[in-house]
């Protein structure tokens, strides 16, 4: 289980978080499982959806700190250290080809247009 959700996640912690919601769900469903033989595909998947809903939720996570930190730093015009931890976090959390996009596009001013046209 473990593997499945570190395959997916990509962070030990969140890999561990994930693991033990799955036993908590095979505790309390198991009782569901009439072939003894279905469990490994239905551990399967309840891994895999236990933890593609984590990462669905680290992202909708990361996204509401990245809108947060846009707010303030529009308020304040210089970013807090805070501010500026939460944003690299957030930024190490994207795959490589979306943190360049973002890094071109917010801090190298790159325009959208330039950026769908790559040369």
């Amino acid at each position: 289980m473990f593997n499945i959700c570190f395959q997916i996640l990509r962070h030990t912690q969140d890999a561990q978080d994930a693991s033990q919601e799955i036993l908590l769900k095979v505790a309390r469903d198991i009782t569901r499982i009439e072939d003894a033989r279905a469990f490994k595909t239905w551990l399967y998947r309840v891994a895999m959806h236990t933890a593609l809903n984590h990462r669905q939720a680290r992202n909708r996570h990361a996204e509401l700190l990245r809108r947060k930190a846009a707010m303030e730093t529009s308020k304040t015009g210089t970013p807090s250290e805070e501010e500026q931890s939460t944003l690299i976090d957030a930024l190490a959390h994207l795959d490589d080809e979306s943190r360049c996009l973002v890094i071109e596009h917010y801090f190298d001013k790159a325009t959208l247009e330039e950026l769908s046209n790559p040369s």
